[in-house]
C-alpha cells in the first residue's frame, strides 16, 4: 500500500471518480470500477484499462495469489511467452527426475500463468486441489461464492478436459459465459459440463412392452403436436435429430436420440464425435443420406451407414412414440433394444433454465459465469514441445505430467466490484478516505483539523487518502462510498466541536475518535484483520 505523502492526497492521484459509467456497458462490475476511478473501459479494444488505484488493487491481488503459489514451490520467470513460457524453459532446462516438481509462474498484463511439471507417474489431484484452494482463498477474502466446473473445450483439433473456476455474475457480465446454477444444491455448470441426468425414484410400476403400431399423425412435425395427437406426455416420445459434422474433410450425417422432454446439446454431440462442431442437417443432406425428408424420421430402419448416438436417458425406454420414416406417420409402443438401439450412448443433455438439476432434480436457473481461472493438462500446448522430458533414477527417458493454469486478474477485479461492500484491508489501496463532511462546512477550522488527522495517520504509517480537492461536499460523500476503502474518516460538525473524527466502517458502529485514538484503533483491529491467511 502507498505510504508516501504525495500518494495520500487525492489531488496527486489520477482517480477520475464519476457518477456515470462507460457508455453502452451493462456489466455492473465494469460500471462500478469505472465510477470509482480505478479504471477505464476502452471500447475500441474492448479492454479494461487500469488506473493507479486499480493497479494498486491488482498488485495486491496478484501478490496474495503468488504467495500461495510460492508455498507450492512456484518460481517467478519472465519469458514474454505467456502460457507457453514454462514449457519453453522446461524444454531447455529439465534434465533429471530430482528437478521435479518444477513450477513456474509469469504475469503478462492482467493475466497470471502457471506451468507445473511433475513425475510421469504422479497423481497430481492434490496439486490441482492446492492450486484451486490458493486462488479460492483470494475469492474468500471478499466472501465471493465460486464454482469449480469440469468441462471440455475444443482446442486445436481435440476436445480437452478442463477445470474452470468461476464466479456467478450478472447476465451482462463482460466476457462472461452462459451457465446454469441449482438454487437448491448449488450445482453449477455450462452446456459442456459432464453430469448424468437426474432420475427421480417415482415408484411407478414396471411397464409391459406394447406392440409396435403405426399411427397416422398429419402435421405432427414437433414434439408438442405429436403429444397432442397421440395424447402422450413428452417423456413418452423420442426425439430423433439429424446433424452434420463440421471440421472434417468429409462431413457426416449422424443421428442423435433424446427423450422427448429434453434438449440435445450440439456441443456434447460434437465432443463425443471428436469434431469441432455439428449443425442441423439440411433437407438436401438428409435426402442425400436417407432418400427422404425430415420431420417424421425415427431410429427404426435407418441405413446401416448412419451413426446413431443416444443420450443416457434413452436406453431402457419402453412404449415411446418414434418417427416412422414416412410423412404423417409415427410408431407407438417403440421399445429400446427391440425396435431401436445403438452402442453409442453418452451424455447429450443440454442444461437450461427449468431443466432438472443433474444432482438433485431442482429446476436450474440461468446465470452468467465470470471465469477466474482455467486449469488443465493442455495437450495442445504440450504437443508443441516434444523435447520436454527427463531421466529417471535408472536413466530412462520419461515424459513429465504437465498442468497449465491461466488466471484472469481483470475478471477477479470485476467480480469484487460487482458485489456490494468495501474491500478488505489487505487488498484495498488505502485504509480509509478522509474528507470534510457537508455539515462541518468548508471552513478553515475544518480543513486544519482534517490536516491534523492526516498528519497523525501518516506518522502512524496508516495509508489514508485525503480529499483535498473535491469542491462539492455531496461529491465527497459519494467518493467515500464508491472508492470502497474499508473505512471512512469524516470531519463532522459534532466531531469538530469535540476535536474528534468520525470513523465509519462497513460492519462496525460509527465512532468518534481523537487523532491519537485512531492509532490504537487501527493497531488493535486493523492489524488483526490484515494477518496473512496463507501463513501456517
Amino acid at each position: 500500500m502507498p505510504k508516501e505523502e504525495y500518494a495520500m492526497l487525492l489531488s496527486a492521484i489520477f482517480a477520475p471518480v464519476s457518477k456515470n459509467g462507460p457508455a453502452k456497458v451493462k456489466d455492473p462490475g465494469l460500471v462500478n470500477i469505472v465510477k470509482a476511478g480505478y479504471g477505464l473501459y476502452d471500447n475500441h479494444k474492448d479492454a479494461l484499462v487500469l488506473l493507479p488505484l486499480g493497479t494498486s488493487l491488482l498488485e495486491s491481488l496478484t501478490e496474495e495469489i503468488e504467495i500461495d503459489l510460492v508455498l507450492r514451490k512456484a518460481q517467478n520467470v519472465l519469458t514474454g511467452m505467456g502460457e507457453e513460457g514454462g514449457l519453453a524453459i522446461a524444454s531447455r532446462s529439465l534434465k533429471t527426475e530430482d528437478q521435479l516438481p518444477l513450477i513456474f509462474m509469469e504475469r503478462e498484463g492482467n493475466t497470471l500463468y502457471a506451468s507445473g511439471f511433475f513425475k510421469e507417474d504422479t497423481d497430481f489431484r492434490q496439486h490441482l486441489e492446492g492450486f484451486i484452494a490458493g486462488i479460492s482463498a483470494v475469492l474468500d477474502l471478499q466472501d465471493l461464492e465460486f464454482q469449480i466446473i469440469p468441462e471440455h473445450r475444443y482446442i486445436e483439433g481435440s476436445w480437452e478436459p478442463l477445470l474452470s473456476l468461476c464466479v456467478s455474475g450478472d447476465k451482462s457480465a463482460w466476457k462472461g459465459k452462459t451457465g446454469f446454477l441449482c438454487p437448491e444444491c448449488g450445482w453449477g455448470g455450462t452446456e459442456c459440463s459432464e453430469a448424468a441426468p437426474f432420475e427421480s425414484d417415482s415408484g411407478e410400476e414396471e411397464e409391459t412392452p406394447e406392440s409396435l403400431e403405426e399411427a397416422h399423425t398429419p402435421g405432427a412435425d414437433t414434439i408438442e403436436e405429436l403429444c397432442r395427437q397421440l395424447e402422450l406426455p413428452p417423456q413418452k416420445t423420442l426425439k430423433t435429430m439429424f446433424f452434420t459434422t463440421e471440421g472434417e474433410e468429409q462431413p457426416r450425417v449422424v443421428v442423435a436420440l433424446m427423450r422427448g422432454d429434453r434438449k440435445i446439446s450440439p456441443l456434447k454431440l460434437a465432443r463425443y464425435l471428436g469434431v469441432s462442431s455439428v449443425r442441423l442437417a439440411t433437407s438436401e443432406e438428409l435426402h442425400g443420406a436417407m432418400g427422404i425428408l425430415g420431420g417424421y424420421l425415427g431410429p427404426k430402419g435407418l441405413p446401416e451407414n448412419i451413426m446413431m448416438v443416444a443420450d443416457l436417458s434413452v436406453p431402457g425406454l419402453l412404449n415411446v412414440a418414434i418417427g416412422a420414416n414416412k410423412p404423417d406417420y409415427h410408431y407407438r409402443g417403440a421399445c429400446w433394444d427391440r425396435d431401436f438401439s445403438t452402442p453409442h450412448v453418452t451424455d447429450l443433455l443440454q442444461p437450461g433454465a427449468g431443466v432438472p438439476c443433474p444432482v438433485c432434480g431442482t429446476p436450474l436457473e440461468e446465470t452468467c459465469w465470470r471465469e477466474i481461472a482455467v486449469i488443465g493438462e493442455r495437450k495442445d500446448l504440450r504437443a508443441r514441445y516434444s523435447s520436454v522430458d527427463y531421466r529417471d533414477a535408472e536413466h530412462k527417458k520419461r515424459d513429465p505430467r504437465f498442468v497449465s493454469i491461466t488466471i484472469s486478474l481483470d475478471q477477479l477485479l470485476l467480480a469484487f466490484f460487482e458485489e456490494e461492500g468495501s474491500l478488505v484491508p489487505m487488498l484495498a489501496p488505502f485504509m480509509a478516505y478522509l474528507y470534510v463532511a457537508e455539515d462541518a462546512g468548508d471552513t478553515e477550522e475544518a480543513g486544519a483539523f482534517m490536516q491534523e488527522v492526516y498528519m497523525a495517520l501518516q506518522e502512524m504509517e496508516i495509508p489514508v487518502l485525503m480529499d483535498d480537492c473535491t469542491a462539492k461536499p455531496g461529491n465527497r460523500k459519494y467518493n467515500a462510498e464508491v472508492l470502497r476503502f474499508p473505512w471512512k474518516l469524516s470531519v463532522t460538525a459534532e466531531g469538530l466541536a469535540q476535536g474528534k473524527i468520525l470513523l465509519s466502517g462497513a460492519e462496525e458502529e460509527d465512532l468518534l475518535l481523537s487523532p491519537q485514538d485512531l492509532g490504537e484503533y487501527f493497531d488493535s483491529f486493523v492489524m488483526n484483520e490484515m494477518e496473512d491467511p496463507f501463513e501456517e
